[in-house]
């Protein structure tokens, strides 16, 4: 069975490889920066401290599968720690406002 991190890394070395070191990277592993909590202990923990501030995050995974959720949480957070900045959500599922 192959190895699919593989292709992460594979992926992730190519964009590096055409815009720099500091376009990305995997977790923990991603250059030094202001971190947004998840809210939630193991993903804070397996992401390196949560989202990278300033930057554009992509979460992906199966429908159903709780990413707007754990987007939801880490919006709230970062509006309460900070309110005066501003947070944007680009949800290519489709969200329902009134929920959110």
């Amino acid at each position: 069975m192959p190895d699919k991190g593989i292709a992460t890394k594979d992926v992730l070395a190519r964009i590096q490889k055409t815009y720099g070191q500091s376009v990305g990277g995997l977790g923990a592993k991603l250059s030094d920066s202001a971190r947004i909590p998840f809210g939630i202990f193991q993903l804070d923990l397996a992401s390196g401290g949560g989202m990278p501030k300033n930057r554009a995050t992509t979460i992906f995974g199966p429908e159903s599968s709780g990413k707007t959720n754990v987007i939801l949480r880490a919006i709230a957070i970062q509006q309460a720690l900070h309110p005066e900045l501003t947070n944007a959500l680009v949800d290519l599922e489709g969200i329902d406002p009134a929920w959110a």
